[in-house]
This record gives structure tokens, sequence and C-alpha cells, in this order.
């Protein structure tokens, strides 16, 4: 975690020095920084799939089921960075249409667990 820590505070340092004089330089410097952000989270990723894997083990949940979940929180976390970035760069607006379009997604990837809980409750219901 201290890599991030570092990594962000060295780049939100190198943005404000060099943002008034470099925009398109600062522009880089936060992809980058961000990115790398990114990366070192994304190895934080096992230590979560290894806990879903116990669970899973324990409850015997429908794989299907997990990963319509961590592709519902990937699209969550990718559509969030990406969004942040826009508006960090100054364009509120594309940053708003990237996390619709992230909703959308969430929605559409979520169909199967709204199917599934539907039949749940019609098999319920005919008993």
């Amino acid at each position: 975690m201290i890599k991030v820590v570092l990594t962000g505070i060295i780049a939100a340092i190198l943005i404000l020095v060099i943002r008034e004089q470099q925009k398109g330089i600062s522009a880089v410097i936060l992809l980058a920084g961000s990115l790398a952000i990114f990366l070192f989270c994304i190895g934080y990723l096992q230590d979560i799939l290894k806990f879903i894997e116990n669970i899973n083990s324990m409850m015997s949940i429908d794989r299907i089921y997990i990963k319509i979940l961590l592709k519902i929180v990937g699209i969550a976390y990718v559509c969030q960075f990406s969004g942040d970035i826009c508006r960090d760069l100054g364009s509120q607006a594309l940053g708003r249409q990237i996390e619709s379009a992230g909703k959308l997604a969430v929605l559409i990837v979520g169909i199967p667990v709204i199917q599934g809980l539907l039949d749940t409750m019609k098999e319920l219901l005919s008993l």
C-alpha cells in the first residue's frame, strides 16, 4: 500500500509544480500516476479471489454468480477510474458519460442474476 500512497503523492506534487507551465506534460503525469496506482491495486485482486474461493467452498455458490460479481466490480472500478481522470483533465461531461455507460454495463451484466432471482420467486410462489 505504501507504493500506492507514494506514487499518488509524487504524481500530485509533480502535477502541481508542472501544471502552470506545461499542461500537456501534467496530463501525461496524471495518466501515468493513475495507471501505476491502478496496476498496484490489481495485485490485491489475488487476495480477494482467494477470499471468494474460500466462501465458495463453504457455501457452494454457483460460479456464474461469482463471475458476474467480479465483472460488476471490475466495471465499476474501471469506469470510476476513467471518469475521474477525465474530470481531472477538465472534461466533466466525458467523465459522467463514461460512468453512465458503466452503470448500463453493470445492468446488462447483472441480468442473469435478476433472471435467477425471478425464477426462484416463481418457484416459491408455485409451491
